[in-house]
């Protein structure tokens, strides 16, 4: 065989080939397989082709993890005999078989439970699942339900709200009318309250009635509740009063001196003086508080800024309050300058010291 025309493709290992995106039809040799590898022109790595040495691998690897008998057929999903491979549906999933298929099992094989077919409102589950019993219970007590209220209190209880909406205010003006009412109904199941309201009567039916009462002795107002409309004569009861209450306090000052007097301590609090309710704050120089820097002063009242200036070589510093501008200047080196200002509230601020602050301290 001649030797000096011989075919090669493109070689690598697989980590090469898998790189690799040849050409539409293109083939490359995988070293590492050792096979053929053909590409699409799309996808990486192309599609190795099987080799008889992995093709045996498969089929023995299934040998070694399959015993297949040789007597075994498949039958569809009938399920008439023995030793036959079960059919898997279209989806890939174990068909549905009734009790017509299952020709091989014993008429003894699936146990009885001992619960007869039917309906069940009430069931008992053993752990292993199965239903041991069934029960259809009717009552409340049958359904294991304790706090419930039954068929004959409900009614009785609706017998005593029907009595007191349908008898007449004259009839249940009082606690007492009221009670019995209710005992009219059913006393025997009530003993209780009844036995309480029988020995605490004679102290209800000292009170006054709700409807139109009549009042002896000190009368005590709630402080917190209103009385609603009073007149003159209903105010000459209260404790202390000789004459109509209006009279008495024309006497003592006019509402238009109650109100002059309001609005003097009203304005007197605007004022805000400075250092009521405030306090010195010192703030760090480069972070809390920096040269240049426009604050605003939103305290509700006018503050005060007390700074320590550095003077190096002469100078001075530029304050200016909401757009007013002022200029400190000194013909000394070394020294720190004291200065204070007053910023009222809503209004901006800002200092600027080139040769730098030492203190800035607030009164706020």
């Amino acid at each position: 065989m001649p030797t000096d025309k011989i075919l090669k493709f493109k070689r690598g290992n697989t980590t090469k080939n898998n790189a690799y995106t040849g050409s539409d039809g293109e083939l490359t040799v995988d070293i590492t397989k050792k096979t053929l590898v053909v590409h699409d022109g799309i996808n990486a790595g192309g599609s190795p082709l099987a080799t008889e040495e992995s093709v045996n691998n498969v089929i023995q690897e299934l040998e070694n993890k399959v015993d297949i008998n040789e007597n075994i057929t498949t039958q569809g999903n009938l399920f008439n005999g023995l030793n036959q491979l079960v059919k898997l549906d279209s989806s890939g999933k174990l068909p549905a078989i009734d009790g017509s298929q299952l020709t091989g099992v014993s008429s003894g094989s699936l146990v009885n439970s001992g619960v007869s077919a039917g309906t069940y409102k009430s069931v008992t589950v053993n752990s292993k699942g199965i239903i041991t019993a069934g029960t259809n219970p009717t009552t409340l007590s049958e359904y294991g339900i304790t706090d419930a209220a039954t068929s004959s209190s409900l009614n009785i209880e609706k017998g005593r709200i029907d009595a007191i909406l349908s008898a007449s205010s004259a009839d249940k003006d009082s606690f007492k009318e009221i009670v019995d009412l209710i005992n009219s109904v059913d006393s025997t199941n009530d003993t209780a309250f009844a036995g309480y309201v029988l020995s605490n009567n004679a102290a209800v039916s000292s009170k006054a009635p709700v409807d139109s009462p009549t009042f002896i002795g000190t009368v005590v107002l709630p402080s917190t509740t209103s009385i609603g409309n009073v007149s003159a004569t209903e105010l000459e009861y209260l404790d202390g009063l000789t004459s109509n209450i209006q009279d008495q306090l024309d006497d003592k000052i006019s509402i238009v001196d109650i109100q002059n007097e309001l609005d003097l301590k009203a304005n007197k609090s605007d004022l805000k003086e400075i250092g009521v309710g405030q306090a010195w704050q010192s703030f760090t120089v480069g972070t809390q508080r920096i040269s240049g820097t426009t604050y605003t002063n939103s305290t509700g009242k006018p503050i005060t800024v007390f700074l320590n200036i550095n003077i190096n070589t002469g100078g001075g510093a530029t304050m200016v309050i909401n757009g007013l501008s002022t200029t400190i200047n000194v013909g000394y080196s070394g020294v720190l300058i004291p200065y204070t200002i007053i910023v009222p509230n809503g209004n901006t601020y800002q200092i600027t010291a080139p040769q730098g602050i030492s203190i800035w301290a607030e009164l706020r």
